[in-house]
């Protein structure tokens, strides 16, 4: 069984600042982290700190990663009828599912509050999926009840209509 870090040792706004630091200095500067700690009160070799500043890295990869594959879904895809938003939500779903299970979580650190606010961020976005979903299917019902209407009391050709229908609702009816 491998050792429990000294870092999570650390009272959490000494570490948050060494993450910051961490991530500010491009994961580089370990000997001057050491030194800054030990100025602190904290002797923790650069490699223990070498070895939490890994396994951020990775995290913060993961999530940079995600960010990007946002914005290149974004730009593919015109977003017709909510489709860029379903998908951004799907994409933080798997992202956020995939961070619980790999992120390098000290159990004893662990809140619950912490764990219940990751899980309910998971549940607000599948409730704005749903809803999403449930505004879409009720737009297009007005739509086809708006053609509807305009069928019966003519003035538009069935032709102009079709393309109406065509553009608002992506059908041919």
């Amino acid at each position: 069984m491998t050792q429990r870090s000294k870092v999570f040792d650390l009272p959490p706004e000494i570490r948050s600042e060494l993450e910051t630091r961490l991530i500010s200095g491009g994961f580089a500067g370990y000997a001057d982290l050491e030194t800054w700690l030990r100025a602190q009160g904290y002797e923790i070799s650069k490699s223990s700190i070498h070895r939490h500043g890994k396994n951020l890295e990775q995290r913060v990869d993961k999530i940079r990663v995600a960010r990007e594959q946002a914005r290149a879904i974004a730009e593919a895809c015109p977003d017709e009828e909510g489709q860029l938003l379903e998908a951004a939500s799907a994409l933080a779903q798997q992202q956020i599912f995939e961070l619980l299970l790999n992120i390098d979580i000290d159990p004893n650190e662990v809140k619950m509050s912490d764990l219940n606010r990751a899980v309910r961020g998971l549940a607000d976005l599948g409730r704005s999926t749903i809803s999403l979903k449930k505004h879409q299917a009720e737009v297009r019902e007005k739509l086809r009840a708006a053609s509807a209407e305009i069928r019966k009391t003519g003035g538009i050709s069935d032709e102009t209509l079709a393309k109406i229908d065509t553009l608002l609702l992506g059908i041919v009816p």
